[in-house]
């Protein structure tokens, strides 16, 4: 694979690989490959740096489709909150997975594996699975934070987040947050006079276990 980018010039290191491509073609595929690994691997990614990786990753993909390009283009997706892409991109790699790739690619396929996700502790989750909360019978707006905390390896970025309906509104801090870092996201829930109420959120990060769905669970307080 290729390792590093240097002045502009691409720096390889290659390994046998089952790649139709040959020669310079290799280069090619490998270096527009590497630009889009690096582009997404930054901290804080542009919306024009997102829309380069996705040209490069198109581009290498016409040149020759493998697992390491159709994999950073759900990884791209999804960081970009495009939920249908992502899950399209995501199932047609799952299908296509080779004895080879399954050694080759163990880790990023435990990413792309949704059943993989939910193994673990309670603990190391990066967002809890469910919150509750409560409202006043005269209560029309309920505001709420939901509290986290970063226990991955790296510093955490929320994306983006998505609720199930649009009686909820979500705030976030979108700066990174240290490892072991906490903080919270303020959702403001806009109550139709319901007396029970089960709405989801999905939180997107530049974690490998975005995204992470919260259930929210009001009711009328008693």
């Amino acid at each position: 694979m290729l390792s590093e980018i240097i002045n502009g010039r691409s720096v390889f290191a290659l390994q046998e690989n089952d790649l139709y491509s040959v020669g310079e073609e290799v280069y090619a595929l490998y270096s527009k490959v590497l630009q889009a690994n690096l582009l997404i691997d930054k901290l804080n990614v542009s919306e024009k740096e997102y829309r380069e990786g996705i040209r490069l990753l198109e581009e290498s993909i016409r040149m020759e489709p493998y697992f390491m390009n159709r994999y950073l283009e759900w990884k791209y997706y999804r960081a970009m909150g495009d939920v249908q892409r992502a899950d399209s991109c995501r199932v047609g790699l799952l299908n296509t997975l080779s004895d080879e790739d399954k050694i080759l690619y163990a880790p990023e396929i435990m990413e792309l594996n949704p059943a993989l996700k939910l193994v673990g502790k309670d603990e190391d989750r990066i967002f809890p699975e469910d919150y509750n909360f409560e409202w006043g019978e005269k209560d029309r707006e309920i505001t709420f934070e939901i509290p986290y905390e970063n226990k991955s390896a790296k510093p955490l970025i929320i994306v983006s987040v998505k609720q199930s309906c649009n009686c909820l509104n979500t705030f976030w801090d979108s700066s990174p947050l240290a490892v072991h870092g906490k903080s919270r996201i303020k959702v403001v829930y806009h109550n139709k006079g319901e007396g029970v109420s089960r709405k989801k959120i999905q939180v997107y990060t530049n974690d490998p276990g975005s995204p992470y769905e919260i259930t929210l669970h009001g009711r009328l307080k008693k």
